[in-house]
């Protein structure tokens, strides 16, 4: 919304910062983080007031059941200090109704040949537009389902069952690969290509790129990608403040692959497909990264409020669609190390017990098989962290490796 105030100042400072991705985003991750803070005393007493709190017994070992204990009666759903932060960062700083409030005649400028200057401006506004409104979409019905899931908990039951579960969160991926697919406003040559990190890709007749054209099977691996996304992000939430320090770190990742997957100067410097509008998504991700510190601030051990599902499931799920949206899906299995080693660890044990009738791990997820190795849960979270930031560092020094 905040964005439309530069148009009333022309270069007048401070308000044409108000045009500037850089300057919104970093104001969105501010924004979200101080209302997760402000709001989680009012919201921790509201759960507990309600009884809306976690029973730590998994009734898959009595030995983990043990360790978590002292957990019980936390409040749960805490996961709403995210979606609440985000969305209204993202309401406040992303230029989200751009695709909407162009005219019939901007956008015929926009899809003119050869595009104008005032054109490509229009452009870029309608898809960073319709990129975000997709972003509060994802985010709400994630959130919506994670909410359905956690509360069924509450009720003494196991959740929703797998396949109901899988079902909502294949549908949700499905609307949003279809829309970045099919219902853009303007063409995107990209939408069903797959790059590859280390690998450069140039434009023009005389370059030579090497991508995967997907073409109406991208619908496919987007839903892959976000499903995947998601569920990873669940399965790692399961100590202290694991899963939402290392989503902070993977949302700030992603806020910078956009910003740079937006401007056309750094990826013909960089030899990086240029989508354009997808600065906006700079945006949402910085929100969610911010409004992931803020809800650490009361989740870090030991915790006061845990995320459950109605935060875990929308955090990856925007995290999926963010790597779709700017072209860096394969990356996300080095920025999202740690939440693929802990998918993975899950799968591997699976696997393993019913091919062979034995477990490659103490317990999975990953994280538990270190505590059943005596590491205290401070040590893994922290290590988990720095895993995790490290691998983020990587990921966008391989922007300059191609």
């Amino acid at each position: 919304m905040l964005y439309y105030l530069h148009a009333l100042s022309g270069s007048f400072f401070p308000l044409n910062l108000f045009k500037y991705v850089t300057f919104r985003a970093g104001a969105a991750a501010f924004t979200a983080f101080v209302l997760a803070v402000l709001m989680g005393p009012w919201l921790i007493r509201r759960l507990r007031a309600l009884r809306v709190t976690d029973r730590p017994e998994k009734n898959d070992s009595k030995q983990l059941d043990e360790m978590h204990r002292g957990k019980k009666d936390t409040p749960t759903m805490g996961g709403v200090l995210i979606v609440g932060g985000t969305l209204l960062a993202i309401l406040l700083w992303a230029a989200w109704p751009g695709a909407f409030l162009a005219t019939p005649g901007e956008r015929l400028l926009a899809l003119s040949r050869p595009v104008t200057p005032a054109g490509a401006r229009v452009a870029a506004e309608m898809a960073g537009g319709l990129y975000a409104v997709l972003a509060v979409a994802i985010l709400v019905a994630a959130a919506a389902l994670g909410f359905v899931d956690d509360y069924i908990k509450l009720r003494g039951r196991k959740g929703l069952r797998l396949w109901t579960k899988l079902f909502f969160q294949v549908a949700i991926a499905l609307a949003a690969a279809l829309v970045v697919r099919y219902a853009l406003p303007i063409p995107n040559e990209h939408a069903d290509r797959v790059y590859f990190p280390f690998v450069s890709y140039e434009r023009g007749p005389a370059g030579a790129s090497l991508y995967l054209p997907l073409g109406a099977a991208f619908v496919i691996f987007a839903i892959l990608v976000m499903v995947g996304s998601s569920n990873a992000v669940n399965l790692a939430d399961g100590l202290d403040g694991l899963a939402g320090g290392c989503a902070a770190v993977v949302a700030v990742a992603y806020a910078v692959l956009s910003y740079v997957a937006s401007n056309a100067r750094l990826c013909d410097y960089l030899f990086l497909p240029f989508v354009q509008g997808s600065g906006e998504l700079a945006v949402c991700a910085a929100a969610l990264g911010g409004a992931c510190l803020g809800f650490l601030w009361y989740n870090c051990h030991p915790a006061e409020v845990f995320m459950g599902d109605t935060g875990s499931l929308p955090v990856g799920a925007l995290i999926g669609y963010t790597a779709l949206v700017c072209k860096h899906e394969l990356l996300l299995v080095l920025v999202g190390g740690v939440f693929v080693a802990e998918a993975l660890s899950v799968l591997l044990q699976i696997a393993s017990f019913r091919l062979f009738g034995k477990r490659l791990f103490k317990i999975a997820p990953l994280h538990h098989h270190f505590e059943f190795l005596g590491w205290p849960e401070n040590k893994v979270v922290v290590r988990f962290w720095i895993a995790g930031v490290v691998l983020a560092l990587a990921s966008i020094a391989t922007l300059k490796i191609r």
